[in-house]
This record gives structure tokens, sequence and C-alpha cells, in this order.
């Protein structure tokens, strides 16, 4: 019996000096996560206070409207009703693995203007994210998969 505890004391002690780094780990499954291509499903528009408060605009997605990013770092939009567009932009996922920046494509050039998102939730079958306006204003972003 003290053997079987001994081999599972030394088990517990190699295996956890072993391990991989978490934040590698981590950034590299959020990463995976969020290249996909993800359907919008609701927006929401808070005031500059915060998104404590109730939302000023809530639009529940009823056409095809997507957000597609790759591994390449391009996100390749698609929006139908009421505003039609097809858009490709240039992301990246910053260190802390809730904060992506996405800068246009005008000509061919990436634009130095960017916008950023923050990751409230990521999963297989969900993203949310929130960001910023001019206006102080918070948008935040329903996608599903």
């Amino acid at each position: 019996m003290n053997k079987l505890i001994l081999i599972l004391c030394l088990t517990t002690a190699v295996c956890s000096c072993s391990k991989k780094d978490k934040s590698s780990t981590e950034s590299a499954s959020v990463s995976v996560l969020l290249q996909n291509k993800w359907t919008i499903d609701s927006v929401y528009l808070y005031p500059s206070t915060g998104m404590t408060s109730n939302a000023i605009y809530a639009y529940k997605i009823t056409t095809t409207q997507y957000s597609d990013f790759r591994a390449d770092g391009k996100v390749y939009s698609y929006g139908g009703v009421p505003i039609s567009y097809l858009d490709t932009t240039v992301y990246r996922l910053l260190p802390d693995n809730k904060t992506f920046v996405v800068n246009t494509i005008i000509n061919g050039t990436v634009s130095t203007k960017s916008d950023t998102g923050y990751i409230l939730k990521i999963t297989t079958g969900a993203l949310v994210y929130y960001n910023q306006n001019a206006a102080r204003e918070y948008g935040k972003v329903v996608l599903k998969r």
C-alpha cells in the first residue's frame, strides 16, 4: 500500500513538472477557436456608461451575415439587409488572448486605422465580443457557428 502511495506521489510530481506553458496553450486554443466562419446572431448598442445598463439598440439578425476569420490573418465579412456589404480586413489576436485588432484594406494596402474588439466569450459554438465607437458607445456582437 505504501509503495502504491509513493508511486502515485512520484507520478503526480513528474506530471506536474512537465506541464506545458498555459499561456501558449491558451493562446493557440483561442486562435484556433476564432478561426472560423461565424454567423452574426445579434448586435447591441449600449450608452457610454457601459454595458451594465439597458441596450439603447438591439438588432436580431435575420439574414445570412457572417464574419469569416481565417488562418492567414484576414476576415471576410458579408452583410445583407439593412446594409449590404462584402469586406475583407486584416486581424491579429493580441497576447492577452482577449483582444483582437482589425485593420481595413484600402486598394490593396492595409490601413493604419484600426478597430479593437474585446472577447467576452469564445467556445466552439459561440463568440461574443464588444468594442467602443468614437461616441464612446459600446457595441456588443453575438456570433454563432
